[in-house]
C-alpha cells in the first residue's frame, strides 16, 4: 500500500481487527473493529499531514516521551548533558529529533505480526538499539516496545494514538473508567511536578474517572488546573495497581457499541487533545477530537526518580478491541 508521501504503509489482521502502520516515526496510522468497519483513531483529513504531524497523532515518541525540565540530566558518569527545548524551555516528547522522526526497519514480519528495530546512535542520548513488536491476538492489539544500551541511558518510549470509537466530530459523548486515585500536578508553566491530587478530594472530583463517567464533566471546569489544561485534560493519571489482565483504561461510546480497553506494564497515562494551534488546519482536528493514553514512566521523571537510567526497557501496552 502507498501514500501520496510516497511512503510505503504496512497491514496486519486477523478476522476481528485490522492494523495499518508506517515505517516513519513508526507511526500507527488506522486500528480497525472489522465488525462494524470502525476505525478508532482519529486521523489527518489530508495524509500530507503526517509529515510535520505536529500533534504527533500515532507517532511513537521518546527517547523521553513527555515533558522535561530543566532540561538536563547527568550520565551514568557524572556528566550533565543539556537536551534541547522544543516546547518554550521545556523538552517534549525527544526534542526535535526524538524518534518521531526516525525511520524504523522491519525485522521479520507476518500477516499478524511486525517486528521493528531503530538503532539510535545519534541523538541526544546514548547509543541505544530499539525494538518494537506489533501483533494481534483475537481482539488485542499488543504493542511493545524494548531497550537495549550498553550504558545506563534514558528510555521512555509509548505511543500517541488519538482515539475517537464513534467517528464523531469530538469525544464528548464518550464515557471513560481510570484506574486510578491520583493525578500527577503541574506548574502555571505545565511542569510536571513530584506533587498529586487526590482524586477523591472535592476539588478533583472533575477529574475522578475512577468510576465510569461521561468525559464531558471534566471539560470548561473553573479549577486553576482546567484553565492550565486549555478547559480539557492534559495530565499524568498515576496506575493504582499494574496488573497483566486488569485494564488501566476503558473507553466507551453508545452509538455503535465501541468498547477499548487498555492494558499497561507503565505507571502513568496522560490525555486529551486540548491546545489546538490557530495556524494549523485539518477537517478532522478541532478540540477535544480524540483522547490520547500515553502509557509511559511518569513525566518529568528525570526530575523526580533518583534511579532514572537504565541498560534494558520495556514498555508493554494492550489495546483490546471491544
Amino acid at each position: 500500500m502507498s501514500n501520496n508521501l510516497n511512503e510505503n504503509l504496512y497491514v496486519i489482521e486477523n478476522k476481528y481487527i485490522k492494523v495499518v502502520f508506517s515505517l516513519s516515526g513508526l507511526t500507527i496510522i488506522d486500528l480497525i473493529k472489522k465488525s462494524n468497519n470502525t476505525n478508532f483513531l482519529l486521523k489527518y483529513e489530508d495524509f500530507n499531514n503526517y509529515k510535520e504531524n505536529i500533534y504527533y497523532l500515532g507517532r511513537t515518541i521518546g527517547r523521553n516521551a513527555g515533558r522535561t525540565r530543566p532540561p538536563e540530566y547527568s550520565t551514568f558518569d557524572n556528566k550533565k548533558v543539556k537536551l534541547d527545548t522544543n516546547e518554550g524551555e521545556t523538552h517534549l516528547h525527544g526534542g526535535y529529533k526524538g524518534i518521531h522522526t526516525k525511520q524504523w526497519s522491519i525485522l521479520s514480519m507476518d500477516a499478524q505480526s511486525a517486528n521493528l528495530k531503530l538503532s539510535d546512535k545519534n541523538s541526544i542520548y546514548e547509543n541505544a538499539d530499539l525494538y518494537a513488536e506489533l501483533k494481534l491476538i483475537n481482539n488485542e492489539f499488543h504493542l511493545s516496545y524494548k531497550g537495549e544500551s550498553k550504558d545506563p541511558t534514558i528510555f521512555n518510549i509509548t505511543n500517541h494514538m488519538y482515539f475517537n470509537l464513534s467517528g464523531e466530530k469530538t469525544i464528548s459523548n464518550h464515557y471513560l473508567t481510570v484506574n486510578s486515585s491520583k493525578v500527577q500536578l503541574v506548574d502555571s508553566e505545565f511542569v510536571p511536578l513530584n506533587k498529586y491530587g487526590d482524586l477523591l478530594k472535592e476539588e478533583f472530583d472533575f477529574l475522578n474517572f475512577s468510576e465510569k463517567k461521561k468525559i464531558n464533566k471534566s471539560f470548561d471546569n473553573k479549577h486553576d488546573i482546567s484553565k492550565l489544561c486549555n478547559s480539557g485534560i492534559d495530565l499524568a493519571y498515576m496506575i493504582d495497581s499494574v496488573d497483566k489482565d486488569a485494564p488501566a483504561i476503558r473507553l466507551e461510546e453508545s452509538s455503535n457499541g465501541n468498547i477499548l480497553e487498555i492494558i499497561t506494564n507503565q505507571e502513568s497515562v496522560v490525555y486529551t487533545l486540548n491546545k489546538i494551534s490557530n495556524d494549523y488546519f485539518d477537517y478532522n482536528i478541532v478540540k477535544f477530537a480524540g483522547i490520547t493514553f500515553e502509557a509511559q514512566r511518569k513525566p518529568n521523571f528525570i526530575n523526580i526518580d533518583n534511579e532514572y537510567l537504565k541498560r534494558e526497557y520495556e514498555n508493554k501496552i494492550v489495546y483490546r478491541i471491544i
